[in-house]
C-alpha cells in the first residue's frame, strides 16, 4: 500500500445550480414502479434487524435486486475496527497486546523492505508507564481483533461484490476502486485489512501499488470538524448544553460519579464529556478485562449498561438536525455524489469507493440520510450507497448499514429514485456557501 496525502487542489466541489439540469426526469413507468414497490416490501420483510453490538457490527450482506437494475457503482464507509483506548485514564490498572505494532502498515513499505526504517511503539518501563499504560500498544490502535474484523468485512464484501453481484473484477484494476482514509493509524490500518479481504495478494499483478488517499486532519471532511468549521462547534456546544441533555446527564449523577471515582477521573477536565469515559470502558468491556476499582469501589457491569445507554442517545442527539447534519456530513456527501455523476458523465470508470473513518464518520451520516438507530456505531461498522441504473436509463439508490436495509424519509422507495436523492441532499446537506455557513 501506498499513504498518499490528498491535497486541496484533488477536491471538487463545484455542484452549482446549473448541476441540477443534467437530472433526467425520474417518473419511472407503471410496471417498473409496481415492481419496485412490491420488491422493496419483500426487502423489508426480509431483512431482520439484528442484536446490537457495540464490540462488533455487522457483517455487509447481499441483497438481491429487481433484474431490470444494473449495478453502476458502490461507496463504502467504515469504522476501523476494536481498538484501544483513545481516552487514557490516570491509572490503567490492565495491559493491552498488541501483535501488530512493529510496522505503520500490514504490508511492508518499499522502504522496510529494503531494510532501512520501520516504526516501532516503544513503552519504556518507566514509572508513567507502570502507572498509566501497560502493555506494548499505542493508545487509541487498532487491535489485532480490529485487524481481523475489516479483514473478514473485506472477504465478505468481495463474496458481494466480486461474486454474487460480479460487479468487480476477480483480479484488482486500479482504475476501478479509488480508497480513502483519515490520517490516523488505526483507519489507514483498517483499510488495509479490509482490502487484504477484498483483493487478497494472489488476486493482484505483480508489484501493485495501492493508493490510500490520506486528508490531512485540519481540512478533512472525513468527520465531523470543527476546525475549519467554528459554527459546527457553536451547534454541538448548544445541544451539548440543552435541557435535555442536561437532565439526562443529572438523572444518571449518582452513577457517573461513582465512575469517575472508580476511575480516579473527578476533578479531570478531559473526562467532563461521559463519552470519554464510555470510550474507556467500552474497550475493557470488548477486550473482556477488568473494570476500574479504588478501593472498594468498582465499576460494576450495571453501571456500565446505563452509561452506555446514555452515549447512544447523546450520540444520536449531537447529530439530530438538519444544520448539524448539514455542517458534519455535507461535504463527504458532496465528494460521493461527485464522484457517481462523474459515472454518469462518462468520466470515470470508479466502481468502488471506500472512506475508512471513525464512529463520527458514520453518525454524521446516519443523521445526515436521518436513518439513526440511536446506538453509538459499533466497531468496524459499515455504511454502503450502492448505485443502480435501469433499462429506461434511470438511476437509483439503495442504503446499507451493518448488513441492513434502510430506506430514508426523504425516498419514496428503498431503491431511491435518484433525482429525489440529489434533490434533498442539494438543498438540506450541501453546503453552498462555506464562509457564510461556518463562521
Amino acid at each position: 500500500y501506498q499513504r498518499r496525502v490528498r491535497g486541496p487542489t484533488e477536491r471538487n466541489f463545484s455542484l452549482g445550480r446549473s448541476f441540477v439540469g443534467f437530472l433526467r426526469p425520474c417518473r419511472m413507468n407503471g410496471f417498473v414502479a409496481r415492481l419496485s414497490f412490491f420488491f422493496s416490501l419483500f426487502l423489508l420483510a426480509f431483512s431482520a434487524p439484528v442484536s446490537y453490538s457495540y464490540c462488533q457490527a455487522g457483517l455487509p450482506a447481499y441483497q438481491p435486486t429487481p433484474s431490470n437494475l444494473k449495478m453502476k457503482m458502490v461507496q463504502v464507509f467504515t469504522r476501523h475496527g476494536d481498538r484501544t483506548p483513545a481516552s487514557v485514564l490516570p491509572v490503567e490498572n490492565v495491559t493491552y497486546t498488541c501483535k501488530s505494532n512493529e510496522l505503520m502498515s500490514l504490508e511492508s513499505t518499499s522502504v522496510a523492505r529494503d531494510g532501512h526504517y520501520r516504526q516501532k511503539v516503544y513503552i519504556s518501563n518507566n514509572a508513567f508507564s507502570q502507572n498509566i499504560w501497560k502493555g506494548n500498544c499505542k493508545p487509541g490502535q487498532l487491535s489485532d481483533v480490529g485487524i481481523t474484523q475489516h479483514h473478514v468485512m473485506g472477504q465478505t464484501l468481495r463474496e458481494i461484490y466480486v461474486g454474487k453481484f460480479g460487479f468487480l473484477d476477480q483480479s484488482f484494476d486500479p482504475k476501478a476502486l479509488f480508497i480513502r482514509s483519515t490520517d490516523v493509524w488505526r483507519t489507514i490500518q483498517s483499510a488495509e485489512a479490509n482490502l487484504l479481504g477484498l483483493y487478497p495478494p494472489d488476486s493482484r499483478p505483480p508489484g501493485t501499488i495501492i493508493d490510500i488517499n490520506v486528508d490531512p486532519a485540519s481540512v478533512t471532511d472525513g468527520y465531523p470538524n470543527t476546525d475549519p468549521c467554528p459554527r459546527l462547534a457553536q451547534l454541538q456546544k448548544k445541544i451539548q448544553t440543552s435541557a435535555a441533555w442536561v437532565q439526562r446527564e443529572a438523572a444518571l449523577s449518582n452513577v457517573i460519579k461513582k465512575i469517575r471515582y472508580a476511575t480516579r477521573t473527578t476533578g479531570v477536565s478531559y473526562f467532563d464529556q461521559v463519552d470519554r469515559l464510555a470510550d474507556n470502558l467500552h474497550c475493557r468491556v470488548c477486550t473482556k478485562l477488568s473494570l476500574p476499582c479504588q478501593a472498594d469501589v468498582c465499576v460494576s457491569q450495571d453501571d456500565t449498561t446505563q452509561l452506555f445507554k446514555l452515549t447512544d442517545w447523546q450520540s444520536f442527539a449531537i447529530t439530530n438536525g438538519t444544520e448539524v447534519s448539514k455542517l458534519n456530513a455535507g461535504l463527504l456527501i458532496q465528494d460521493a455524489i461527485t464522484l457517481f455523476q462523474n459515472v454518469i458523465d462518462n468520466k470515470s470508470s470508479l466502481k468502488y469507493v471506500m472512506f475508512s473513518g471513525h464512529d463520527t464518520t458514520l453518525a454524521a451520516l446516519l443523521g445526515a440520510f436521518q436513518i439513526h438507530d440511536g446506538f453509538w456505531v459499533p466497531y468496524a461498522s459499515n455504511f454502503i450507497l450502492e448505485y443502480f441504473e435501469d433499462q429506461q436509463q434511470q438511476y437509483y439508490v439503495r442504503v446499507l448499514y451493518n448488513g441492513q436495509l434502510k430506506k430514508a424519509p426523504f425516498c419514496s422507495d428503498i431503491f431511491c429514485p435518484y433525482k429525489e436523492f440529489f434533490t434533498y441532499m442539494f438543498n438540506n446537506i450541501f453546503i453552498q456557501n462555506y464562509q457564510k455557513e461556518c463562521f
